[in-house]
């Protein structure tokens, strides 16, 4: 059994299922004293999964920063076409709200997708009501706030645009029941156009887009306020992060790791001197 399960799901996988499977027995009153770690015989064999399967807990998944949306708008977007529009202003929703793609686009024809009813816009912010998400198990619901800051990627400038152009494609006012991210054949965006448009542009600048997903919107969110020496407690609070798991979405460009070399020298000889 395990020989067949190794070969097709991931250790970590294997690990939290076992783990859901210890809590079914002692919710049911079976060996309260299930613990996987006192299991050697288990254990080794995950270590031999391991080593069979590789490590695969470094998260590898590349950002969509705020420069590149940017990018995306300077070298792509003209002409731009209501669905294209849509398509990028939930990409520029899902970073500066740090989103799971989850509450923004719909994953499959069985999930509900964010309507227009949870969407507040205002002059200097807009609010996005989430009825529910991935930390906030009882539905009791949170609000977003994303602020306006006049860019070519502003999330509040990009919805007032959406809604106008809407307005036109459609021959009608956009209704509160209505999916928020609504393209012009009446459906809501998916994951999978979110996902394969991202990747498309991603090519079409050049840039190998193997590694990006629907996380990488919250993953860009959080890596562009690190750069920007927003504070930790800070992004923590925009992320809804309930530890300070989000330092390890936070990623640095290349170029900034290779000047870290030359900031150690500088540091070593002004020491010197």
């Amino acid at each position: 059994l395990f020989g067949f399960v190794a070969r097709t799901v991931a250790p970590g996988t294997i690990k939290s299922d076992l783990s859901a499977l210890r809590h079914l027995h002692v919710e049911n009153g079976f060996s309260k004293q299930w613990k996987l770690d006192e299991w050697d015989s288990l254990h080794r064999i995950m270590r031999g999964i391991k080593r069979i399967k590789g490590d695969s807990s470094r998260d590898n998944r590349l950002p969509v920063t705020v420069a590149l949306l940017h990018r995306f708008h300077r070298h792509l977007l003209k002409p731009l076409s209501y669905d294209t529009l849509v398509v990028f202003v939930a990409m520029c929703t899902g970073t500066y709200g740090l989103l799971r793609s989850g509450e923004f686009v719909v994953s499959s024809k069985h999930t509900t997708p964010l309507l227009l009813r949870q969407i507040t816009i205002n002059d200097d912010h807009m609010v996005i009501k989430l009825e529910q998400s991935k930390t906030d198990p009882f539905r009791k619901g949170v609000s977003l706030h994303i602020g306006a800051n006049g860019s070519a990627t502003c999330p509040v400038k990009l919805w007032k645009s959406m809604l106008l152009m809407r307005r036109a494609v459609t021959a009608k006012r956009p209704q509160p029941h209505e999916p928020a991210f609504m393209l012009s054949n009446g459906k809501p965006l998916d994951k999978s156009l979110l996902v394969s448009t991202l990747k498309s542009w991603c090519s079409s600048l050049g840039i190998d887009c193997s590694k990006y997903n629907g996380h990488s919107f919250r993953i860009g969110g959080a890596t562009s306020l690190a750069a920007a020496n927003v504070p930790d407690s800070v992004i923590q609070t925009l992320g809804r992060w309930k530890s300070d798991c989000f330092k390890l979405y936070v990623r640095l460009p290349q170029h900034e790791l290779h000047a870290y070399s030359g900031i150690m020298v500088d540091a070593a000889t002004s020491r010197k001197s």
